[in-house]
């Protein structure tokens, strides 16, 4: 080891091969976060890579620092929002309907598990979030998940999947959090 703290490497292809794999880690990241904002503000994917780009380069920031700020709080950045403004562009109300659309349709499977489950103790139910692949599971009654749905554009998510641009986090208990969605005067 150098006394930097760097493990010293003899062989030249293990060098490059270390750096190979450091920049598809980096290319993932940055496409995961170009589908996120290409989703979320209907955009093409080469215009959401250039959002990217723009609201990086605006902040001193590296692309893949944005990039990973983006796939990991699953939040839309300041740095993205200001690079909005500045465009002008208009806020995608497509995003939020997707959104709401995922979230009642776990919400309406759930509710068919606890009527297909009204005999047996199930509290085994999916994650309601936004994200269409979720295939999480959260853990509650089911007396906690229809009083839950009982109030209309309420749902329960494993925490940490709630997408502050669509969801009001009413409440958190036990890794879990119960949401509501924004109406269009809160975003």
């Amino acid at each position: 080891m150098a006394r930097d703290g760097h493990v010293e490497i003899d062989d030249p292809r293990d060098l490059k091969i270390q750096q190979l794999q450091r920049a598809l880690d980096t290319r993932i990241v940055i496409e995961q976060a170009k589908g996120m904002l290409a989703e979320r503000f209907g955009l093409a994917i080469d215009d959401s890579f250039e959002l990217l780009r723009h609201a990086a380069r605006s902040q001193q920031q590296k692309v893949q620092t944005l990039a990973a700020e983006i796939v990991e709080t699953r939040a839309t950045p300041l740095a993205i929002i200001d690079a909005l403004v500045r465009i002008g562009h208009p806020h995608n109300d497509d995003f939020k309907q997707r959104a709401l659309r995922a979230e009642q349709m776990f919400a309406d499977l759930n509710d068919a598990l606890i009527a297909i489950h009204r005999e047996a103790s199930w509290t085994k139910f999916v994650c309601e979030c936004s994200n269409p692949l979720c295939g999480d599971q959260v853990t509650l009654s089911p007396e906690s998940l229809a009083l839950i749905h009982s109030h209309p554009g309420r749902y329960v998510l494993k925490a940490g999947h709630q997408l502050d641009d669509v969801d009001a986090v009413i409440d958190q208990i036990d890794g879990l959090v119960i949401v509501e969605k924004r109406t269009a005067t809160e975003i």
